[in-house]
């Protein structure tokens, strides 16, 4: 079973800031204000309009949930954390190719934990929790293998440029939890964002790059931030005014729980509602700040998409839009989202796009394109 680790500073269990490499402590100055009251817009807030991409249904095409996306131009691939494949599909939902085979062979691999596209090199690298990743090109060709800086619980990677991999797993309390690697010299050039690994959580995919600039968000503080001139400083904090609530006396909380107990708290309380939120991915764009929060309730999960709009200020938490559809990115950049649909809002999509895209139990999964208005 993959571990999955929530991450704070060392420092965050006692003042809510972030210990940079030099000692010095930043507080966030942008604050994006959101109501969390779903007030249901309508899509046409934020997007110009929609299309449906259905993705072609063969045997080797089908995927059961898309974990993780990366688009190349126009190519989409998709990663299946279920049944542990990679897809490619063209910009119509066509079958393109499978990158890589499950299994013991050298060109081959037995589990993967997330994937990266570098694009100055034009390859596609999948990290396997066994200390290495493998890069194919986007056709399927197996390049190599690179062993990582030994380390226990590689969990999600992304490429910064060529040669500059940042790397996030769960290690004890007085590891650092982030790496950047040069992958010429195989030297490490940064380490930093301690962590307790006995809380649990679904942080998977903490990195976002945008514009050559790396983006890491933490759970439950609300807080993005990007790392500049090899220190990680604040981008920017999500505010929800009145349902704020106080991260550091939580994590004090768990500080004080018996440490081989910390992991079930968390567990607990996040199912159960007593902790309310938590952020599980987020985007930076030139004109958006997205961010899908989790929450849960006597088990109940829930999936909301915080959407802040710099130019004008405003932000909503969709639940739905005005016209019943949901929104849970799987991929964004400044023109558009990708996001599934859900067999039970297909109908509604159909109408939205004025398309008529039928599906069953055997069909594959049916994306959602959202363009956003061009500046």
């Amino acid at each position: 079973m993959r571990y999955i680790g929530f991450l704070f500073s060392i420092t965050l269990l006692a003042s809510g800031c972030v210990s940079h490499p030099d000692g010095s402590k930043v507080d966030p100055n942008v604050k994006l204000k959101v109501s969390l009251e779903d007030k249901s817009p309508s899509y046409k807030k934020y997007f110009d309009r929609i299309e449906m991409i259905p993705l072609e249904t063969t045997d080797s095409s089908l995927m059961a949930v898309i974990e993780k996306m990366v688009c190349i131009g126009d190519t989409i691939v998709a990663y299946d954390g279920n049944r542990n494949i990679i897809n490619v599909f063209g910009p119509d939902g066509r079958f393109l190719n499978r990158i890589g085979n499950i299994g013991q062979g050298p060109e081959e691999y037995t589990l993967v934990y997330d994937i990266s596209y570098n694009p100055g090199k034009k390859i596609l690298s999948m990290l396997s929790p066994f200390g290495e990743y493998l890069d194919f090109t986007v056709d399927g060709r197996f390049i190599q293998r690179t062993e990582l800086p030994p380390q226990a619980n590689y969990q999600s990677f992304e490429w910064i440029s060529d040669n500059r991999l940042a790397l996030w797993s769960v290690v004890p309390e007085d590891e650092p939890g982030m790496l950047i690697l040069n992958t010429d010299s195989g030297k490490t050039e940064f380490e930093g964002w301690y962590q307790n690994p006995n809380i649990e959580f679904l942080q998977l995919y903490p990195f976002n790059l945008y514009n050559g600039t790396l983006y890491f968000s933490e759970p439950i503080g609300m807080s993005i931030f990007k790392l500049e001139n090899d220190s990680l400083t604040y981008a920017y904090e999500w505010d929800f005014g009145k349902d704020n609530f106080d991260v550091e006396a939580y994590c004090r909380e768990v500080a004080d729980t018996d440490i081989s107990e910390q992991g079930n708290k968390v567990q607990n309380d996040m199912y159960s509602g007593y902790l309310p939120y938590m952020i599980k991915e987020s985007w930076q764009l030139d004109d958006h700040c997205l961010s899908i929060l989790f929450s849960c309730k006597d088990h109940n999960r829930d999936f909301r998409t915080l959407i802040y709009k710099k130019s004008s200020g405003e932000g909503s938490c969709i639940s739905r839009f005005k016209e019943g559809m949901s929104l849970k990115p799987l991929y964004v950049n400044d023109e558009y989202l990708i996001c599934p649909v859900p067999e039970d809002e297909i109908e509604i999509y159909n109408k939205v796009c004025n398309q008529k895209i039928e599906s069953d139990e055997d069909s594959n999964v049916i994306l959602a394109k959202y363009y956003f208005p061009k500046r």
